[in-house]
């Protein structure tokens, strides 16, 4: 068994453990208390660029709706991802901002799990959990 790079090396960016250590978690959606606007922050209620290294560039620009499940827009489900030496747990979410289409995702370095992801986000993001639809994990059927 191969050990999980911290960081995919073809994105060509630093890797990530190091800013890992500082943001355990962040969070892609719409900040609790706002009404709308889909942004990457910190635990410490701060904004991100898209250009923060630890968010590989393929993700910088896609993240938005390309991870919640793809079946429906359902809320209360979620899809664990692995992606980039990242976890990704994508959701479909319109507790803030009522539009198609909004939803939200919990990014950490490594390989976790749903629970494990969750865990970090009660701690790190205890409003947006609270807000959010109670979430389960769905699994994309087999091909």
């Amino acid at each position: 068994m191969t050990p999980a790079l911290p960081y995919s090396t073809e994105v060509g960016v630093l890797a990530v453990s190091e800013h890992w250590r500082h943001f355990p978690v962040l969070f892609f959606g719409v900040r609790a208390g706002t009404d709308a606007g889909h942004h990457w922050k910190t635990p410490n209620g701060g904004y991100i660029s898209e250009r923060y290294d630890p968010i590989p560039r393929r993700l910088r620009g896609s993240i938005d709706g390309t991870f919640p499940p793809g079946d429906s827009e359902a809320e209360g489900r979620a899809t664990v991802t692995h992606f980039q030496g990242m976890t990704i747990v994508a959701f479909w979410d319109r507790s803030a901002d009522k539009r198609g289409g909004c939803n939200g995702a919990f990014v950490t370095g490594g390989h976790r799990t749903f629970v494990e992801v969750m865990d970090l986000a009660r701690e790190h993001f205890p409003d947006e959990v609270e807000r959010i639809k109670p979430l389960h994990e769905v699994r994309a059927p087999l091909a």
